[in-house]
Parts: C-alpha cells; sequence; structure tokens
C-alpha cells in the first residue's frame, strides 16, 4: 500500500493530468515496476516553463459532484438573496402604512 500511496503522491507533484485512481492502475498494469511506472507516468508530465499557466493545469476540473454542489449552494445563494428582498419591501409597506396612519391620527 506504501508503494501506491508513494506513487499517488508522486502522480500529484508531478503528473497533473492523471487521477489518483488512474495512476493505481498504471501500478497495476505494470506489475508494480518501478522502472516502468516511471518511465510511463514520464511522458504525463507537466514541463516546468508551464507550470503555473491556467491553461496547462488540466487536474483543475470540477467533477459532476462538484458541480451539482455548486448549482445547488448557487440556487440557495440566490433563493435567501430573493427571501431578503421580499422581506425589505414587506418591511417598506408596513412602514409606508404605519406613516400613513400616523398621519391620519395627526389630521383628526
Amino acid at each position: 500500500m506504501n508503494f501506491i500511496n508513494e506513487w499517488k503522491a508522486y502522480g500529484r507533484k508531478n503528473v497533473k493530468v492523471l487521477t489518483d485512481e488512474q495512476i493505481v492502475r498504471v501500478c497495476i498494469d505494470f506489475d508494480f515496476d518501478n522502472k516502468k511506472i516511471q518511465s510511463y507516468l514520464k511522458t504525463y508530465e507537466t514541463d516546468d516553463k508551464y507550470k503555473g499557466l491556467e491553461e496547462y493545469e488540466w487536474n483543475t476540473t470540477q467533477t459532476k459532484q462538484q458541480k451539482v454542489e455548486d448549482r445547488r449552494r448557487k440556487a440557495a445563494y440566490a433563493e435567501r438573496l430573493r427571501l431578503r428582498k421580499e422581506q425589505d419591501v414587506l418591511r417598506a409597506e408596513k412602514r409606508v402604512e404605519a406613516e400613513a396612519r400616523k398621519a391620519k391620527r395627526e389630521e383628526n
């Protein structure tokens, strides 16, 4: 297990295009041979000249679950804003009604 964890760590640091599951699959496919695994993963390493450039950071995509969570969070935020605006309108209406009643009392 340590063997696989070491390769996962190596992959996270040097190979941005492969996920942990894919690295595990590579380890299994190459029968846990260090030289074969390293030579295979070397082909996927990002050059230093591209590091930090957003378009070359391939592993920053969102999973479907993350997209669903983002949509839910945005929908909940929009709902809170809608409710807050609704409450503000109700408060303003009550304030106007109270001022009208006060003005009417002053007239009498």
